[in-house]
C-alpha cells in the first residue's frame, strides 16, 4: 500500500512549507485543484475505459541558507483520485529534500536527504498506477573537509542510505565510504582524484544478492561568468556472488550561457548502477523532475549509457526549449531488459497581453529492447492556455494526446486527456 510513503512525503512538505516562512527562507509554490478527463485510462490497445480524475498539485521551491544551516526542497506532487474507481488513489511525481547541518563551517557537516518518487515496475507494460512504484530513498552522514595548504584539501564523506520500495522484495540499505583529493588551480576551477566504495545489502537476501561496487575517476570542475565545466573519467567495478563486472566511469556536464537569455547544455554519463542508485542521481530538480522515471524495479545492476543536449530560450515571459537525449541499460544477468531509447523534446510558451498564457509542446521516444526485438514508438503532443485572475489565482486548461505504436501485439494504444485547474500560487 501507498498510505504510509504518502503520509511520511506529506508531513514534511507541509511541515517545511508552514515551519520555513518564519525565518530567512525563499520560497515559492503553486497549489493546483481540478479535475481530468481521460478515455483510455488503462492504455489498451481495445477496451478502453473512461475515468475522471480529481486532482491536487504542488509545486514548491524552498531554499534557506545561512552560516550553520543550509535547506532545500523541492517538489513537483499530485494526488490523483479516481472518482470511477478504475484504479487505487495515488500520489505521483518527485520530492527533494536536502538539509546540510554546518557543525563546524567550511570544514564538518552533517546531511540529511530525503527523496521520493515513482519508477516503472515493468518496461514491457504502458505507465499506468498498476505499473508504477514509488521509492522512498532516505540517506544521512558526515562530509570532512581538511585542508593541506592554501590550494589543496582532502575531502572525507559517508553515507548510509535506505531504500523502500513500495512492491516487492527490493527493499535495501547502501553504505557509501568516500575519499577525494582537491587541488585548487583557480578561485573557479579544480581537479580531483575521487575513490568511493559501495555495500549493497538487501533485505530479503533470498531472493537478492547483495553486491559491493568500487569507483575511482579524475575530476576536473570550472565555472565561469557564463557557464559550468563538470568532466570525470575512471573506472568502476561490480562484485557479485563472486563474479566481477567492470567498466568506464565518464561523467561530463557543460553548460553554457550563449546570451542573456538563451543556455546550452550538454551532459553524458556512463557507469554501473542499480535501481535505487539510477533513482538518487536522477531525482535531482531540472528537466523531467516529476516524471516517471523508467529504470525497471529489479535488483539486478546494469551498465547505463546517458547522452543529452538542449537549449532554453526565456525572454518577457516567452520560453522556449528543444532537447534529445539518447540512454543505453545493459543488465548484467536480465538480458531480456536490455534496451535503448531515443528521446525527442520540444515546447514553447508565449504570454498573451497581460493576463493569457499559451502553451505548446511535445515529445517522440523510440524504445528498443535487444534481446526481443521490441519496439515501442511514443508520440505525445499537447497545448494549454491559462490566464491570471489576480496576482496569486489562476485558471489552466490543457488538452494532451498519447500514441504508441509498439511491434508487440496488443500494446499499441491511443489516449486522449482533458485537464481543467485552478491555481494559487505565491513567488
Amino acid at each position: 500500500m501507498k498510505t504510509a510513503t504518502q503520509k511520511k512525503v506529506t508531513v514534511i512538505v507541509l511541515a517545511s512549507a508552514l515551519s520555513f516562512p518564519c525565518v530567512a527562507a525563499e520560497i515559492d509554490y503553486e497549489i493546483q485543484f481540478g479535475a481530468s478527463r481521460n478515455d483510455n485510462i488503462a492504455r489498451t490497445e481495445t477496451a478502453e475505459i473512461e475515468e475522471t480524475i480529481a486532482l491536487v498539485g504542488l509545486e514548491l521551491d524552498l531554499q534557506h541558507v545561512s552560516k550553520r544551516l543550509e535547506l532545500g526542497i523541492a517538489t513537483n506532487l499530485e494526488y490523483r483520485n479516481y472518482t470511477d474507481n478504475t484504479f487505487d488513489d495515488e500520489v505521483v511525481g518527485s520530492l527533494n529534500a536536502d538539509l546540510f547541518l554546518k557543525l563546524v563551517p567550511d570544514v564538518f557537516s552533517w546531511v540529511f536527504q530525503e527523496q521520493f518518487g515513482n519508477v516503472q515496475t515493468n518496461p514491457f507494460e504502458a505507465n499506468t498506477e498498476p505499473n508504477r512504484q514509488d521509492i522512498n530513498r532516505f540517506s544521512t552522514g558526515p562530509d570532512l573537509r581538511i585542508r593541506m595548504g592554501s590550494v589543496t584539501s582532502v575531502e572525507i564523506a559517508g553515507r548510509y542510505s535506505a531504500n523502500s520500495f513500495e512492491v516487492g522484495d527490493l527493499d535495501s540499505d547502501t553504505l557509501n565510504g568516500q575519499l577525494a583529493l582537491v587541488r585548487s588551480l583557480s578561485s573557479r576551477s579544480s581537479l580531483s582524484l575521487n575513490l568511493s566504495a559501495d555495500r549493497i545489502e538487501f533485505d530479503d537476501e533470498i531472493a537478492n544478492s547483495n553486491y559491493d561496487r568500487q569507483t575511482v575517476f579524475v575530476g576536473f570542475q570550472s565555472a565561469v561568468s557564463r557557464g559550468s565545466l563538470t568532466l570525470n573519467l575512471g573506472y568502476n567495478e561490480i562484485h557479485d556472488n563472486g563474479a566481477t563486472f567492470d567498466g568506464s566511469l565518464v561523467g561530463l556536464e557543460w553548460t553554457r550561457d550563449i546570451s542573456s537569455s538563451t543556455t546550452f547544455r550538454v551532459a553524458y554519463d556512463q557507469r554501473l548502477s542499480d535501481v535505487a542508485d539510477s533513482f538518487g542521481r536522477n531525482q535531482a530538480p531540472g528537466p523531467g523532475f516529476g516524471d516517471v522515471q523508467q529504470t525497471p524495479g529489479v535488483s539486478d545492476p546494469f551498465e547505463n549509457n546517458q547522452f543529452s543536449a538542449g537549449v532554453d530560450f526565456s525572454r518577457g515571459g516567452n520560453s522556449l526549449f528543444v532537447a534529445a537525449s539518447f540512454s543505453e541499460d545493459e543488465f548484467l544477468t536480465l538480458g531480456n531488459l536490455d534496451r535503448n531509447w531515443t528521446d525527442i523534446r520540444a515546447g514553447v510558451s508565449r504570454t498573451l497581453g497581460s493576463a493569457w498564457q499559451f502553451r505548446l509542446g511535445g515529445s517522440f521516444r523510440k524504445t528498443e529492447f535487444d534481446l526481443s526485438g521490441r519496439e515501442d514508438d511514443d508520440l505525445t503532443y499537447g497545448l494549454g492556455l491559462s490566464r491570471q485572475l489576480s496576482r496569486t489565482l489562476g485558471i489552466n486548461l490543457d488538452w494532451a494526446r498519447n500514441d504508441r505504436d509498439s511491434s508487440d501485439i496488443g500494446f499499441s494504444y491511443v489516449e486522449n486527456v482533458i485537464n481543467l485547474s485552478f491555481s494559487y500560487s505565491r513567488n
